[in-house]
């Protein structure tokens, strides 16, 4: 028997299930339609009540709360009054007897907008939420959400943007094995391309490249588990690189629902597929970016207790050799892992969270790298990809470094770079837990962390010593300003409290003192550079990492409380300040976090954002559909 087809205008539910009531999703839904329902003769009744010649429309049976509850229900539609005055989802199934006659369902009250419609329609049916939700249902989140401004990305689009903007510092797909899968279920399915590696993985000009419509079909006839959790994981790697022109609400339906599917995907079975995890991480990134650390704490939290059970762990060194072989498949997990570990330091440097529980262990000395995060190259003939691709086996990976080895920008790649300075901003978050825990109100002594405060200079310095490409490294550079903010920053207080003869008398407010200029003036030369590379190209905004955005942050608050202890350095400071907002302009075309510091400065610092920025934003940035993706570089 057929699936049933979906239409997103579905008036009736073809097994007689109407969706719940929720007065909370009616108030935020701007874009929502009046509360409609339909009676048995198919007139429409309107949900406000301005036509008053009609009478209320009831309902064939009670609805489930007070079925459940045995208490009286009024059976008004589309809420019963008992279920409205409990503020509870109101549910009604459809009667057995009706079922029978010419009433093709029960009434349906829509509250979402209809371009999301059908997946929250799927997701109400019948026991199993996920029973007829299917690739083609959840890829089309992003064509209902390409359609909004400032978006012009269908999902093949957003996984390239994903490869090439936010793969190099959070690294949670293996590209070599996610071509693999893509290609399998390409050529399993009953594709219209002739050719069995085709558009839309790579970047080769074609003119059979498929519409989102057929690539939404390959998927979705591909095995029902393994292309439902593909496509949860394809959305949410779009999620990560959508822009917020004009400051765009980005919790928005297309967030909400893919959320929904991923908790309700989490449920549905007793392990969860390694697609469902690599989701998870990416959506608690998405979460952070756009300012909700606290859920993306929750977020993180349930993804690494997924990955615990698929065994997800970065690798160890025993006796000076990895502790088993290591294949691609162990790559990916070390970089899933890792890119959760980057994720759960920034979380910990937000006030929100910084007094939870880390999420994943600490590294020692034997923990592993994670590996090549590079695709292998695909060779291409005449008449089209090479299908020895899918046959021959593929590429063995590269040589596995230990945390403990010296940090090298030339021979690392930079997701390598990333976890190695993570290792380091853990250390320093763990070394000011403690502080803060055992000995409160009290400064720390310098020479405690001495040993640390080197390491993390010598890794800047080593970061710095090519050209600076802050679209690589941003996030390595954040992660050195935010490990000595960490160690330094309890200073400030007593800083802006003295003079500056009385801090060059003392060795512990002098050490502070010049850890904290070293950090911030990096942290500005970094923001000069890259502002004046996004003023040129403004689309270099996509490349902005947002874990970068808070160090600004910090920055701003030091200088502008040192402005005042040095007061002849004023304008300095000021031109310095005004380099960091330039910074948080761009950030917040990308991020939503960028905002949400900026009102921070506002309400805890006093700094009005006017003072510092000129100008106005260059023309919004688009991400145009530039055809096939490249995933080979």
């Amino acid at each position: 028997m057929g699936r049933p087809e979906i239409m997103i205008s579905t008036s009736y539910l073809p097994n007689g299930v109407s969706p719940s009531s929720d007065r909370s999703d009616a108030r935020d839904a701007g874009d929502s339609p009046e509360p409609t329902s339909m009676s048995n003769n198919g007139q429409s009744i309107s949900g406000n009540g301005s036509n008053n010649t009609m009478t209320t429309e009831l309902a064939a049976r009670a609805c489930e709360k007070c079925r459940s509850s045995k208490r009286r229900c009024d059976k008004t539609l589309p809420q019963c009054e008992r279920c409205c005055r409990l503020n509870a989802k109101c549910v009604y199934l459809a009667d057995p007897v009706a079922a029978n006659s010419n009433n093709p369902g029960a009434p349906v009250v829509v509250f979402q907008s209809q371009s999301l419609q059908v997946v929250n329609d799927v997701l109400l049916r019948g026991c199993d939420p996920l029973e007829e939700l299917t690739a083609a249902h959840i890829l089309r989140l992003v064509a209902a959400d390409a359609q909004q401004p400032g978006e012009k990305l269908d999902w093949v689009d957003g996984v390239r943007s994903y490869f090439n903007c936010v793969h190099s510092w959070y690294a949670v797909v293996h590209r070599t094995l996610f071509e693999q899968q893509i290609a399998s279920l390409w050529s399993a399915a009953d594709s219209p391309v002739p050719q069995v590696y085709s558009p839309p993985l790579t970047n080769t000009p074609s003119d059979k490249a498929l519409s989102v419509h057929q690539s939404s079909s390959v998927l979705d006839s591909a095995p029902e588990h393994m292309g439902r959790d593909l496509a949860i994981l394809i959305v949410t790697m779009y999620l990560t690189v959508r822009l917020r022109p004009n400051d765009r609400t980005m919790f928005d339906e297309t967030y909400r629902s893919i959320k929904r599917v991923l908790t309700l995907s989490f449920l549905d079975g007793p392990v969860p597929t390694l697609e469902l995890v690599q989701a998870g991480a990416l959506l608690a990134l998405y979460e952070y970016g756009h300012g909700d650390s606290f859920a993306a704490y929750r977020t993180l939290s349930e993804t690494v207790a997924a990955g615990r059970v698929l065994g997800v762990q970065p690798g160890r060194l025993e006796d000076g050799f990895p502790s088993k072989m290591l294949g691609l498949a162990d790559e990916q997990n070390s970089g899933l892992w890792w890119a959760m570990f980057i994720l759960d330091q920034f979380l910990h440097r937000d006030e929100v969270s910084k007094n939870l529980p880390f999420i994943l262990e600490s590294p020692d000395e034997q923990t592993l790298l994670p590996g090549s995060i590079t695709a292998s190259q695909i060779t291409q003939h005449a008449g089209g990809y090479d299908v020895k691709y899918l046959c021959e086996p593929m590429t063995p990976p590269s040589r596995r470094m230990s945390i403990a080895v010296p940090i090298n920008a030339t021979s690392m790649e930079s997701f390598q770079l990333s976890a190695k300075v993570a290792s380091l901003l853990h250390r320093a978050l763990r070394h000011e837990y403690d502080i803060r825990t055992k000995t409160p109100n009290r400064l720390p002594a310098v020479s405690l962390f001495v040993e640390l405060d080197r390491e993390i200079r010598s890794t800047t310095m080593a970061l710095l010593q090519d050209d600076i490409n802050w679209q690589a490294a941003l996030d390595c550079f954040a992660m050195c300003v935010s490990a000595l903010f960490t160690l330094y920053l309890p200073f400030l207080p007593v800083l802006q409290s003295k003079t500056a003869q009385e801090i060059n008398g003392d060795y512990e407010l002098t050490t502070a003192l010049t850890a904290l200029r070293f950090a911030m003036k990096m942290s500005t030369d970094i923001s000069c550079k890259m502002n004046g590379d996004i003023a040129r190209e403004v689309n270099s905004v996509r490349y902005l990492a947002a874990p970068a955005a808070p160090t600004c942050y910090l920055v701003v608050m030091a200088y502008a409380g040192l402005r005042k202890v040095f007061p002849e350095q004023w304008d300095q400071c000021q031109i310095a300040m005004m380099e960091k907002y330039e910074s948080l302009k761009f950030f917040s075309y990308r991020w939503g976090i960028a905002e949400k510091i900026m009102r921070q400065l506002e309400d805890v610092v006093g700094l009005d954002r006017n003072d510092f920025l000129s100008g106005q934003m260059p023309t919004p940035p688009f991400i145009e559909s530039s055809g096939p993706m490249d995933l080979s570089r």
